[in-house]
């Protein structure tokens, strides 16, 4: 990712951050839209229902359509982001019906 070009900062719950691509972001989750557009000058977006891990696993799905499950995630991990990816409405692609 080019991270001269980001121009959002997305904070996870356990306050690490990940820089993105609004237009990206907002087009793949409609309830990040939400929150960009409620505050549009902030270039802040903080995910307080969201762990850094999980997010970095939301941002490479987000970006590639593709994802990659580290080996230590656990059955409840794996249910939880699920949960975590409908809540914020990413589609899974019929590739990635199964996390």
């Amino acid at each position: 990712m080019d991270l001269e070009s980001t121009d959002i900062l997305l904070m996870s719950k356990d306050c690490k951050p990940i820089r993105a691509h609004q237009a990206i972001i907002a087009a793949r989750s409609p309830k990040i839209r939400e929150m960009i557009i409620s505050t549009p000058s902030q270039s802040l977006v903080r995910l307080d229902d969201i762990n850094y891990e999980q997010l970095k696993i939301i941002i490479e799905l987000m970006y590639t359509n593709k994802c990659t499950l580290p080996s230590n995630l656990t059955s409840d991990d794996v249910e939880n982001l699920k949960h975590v990816l409908i809540d914020y409405g990413v589609e899974l692609s019929e590739e990635q019906t199964t996390l």
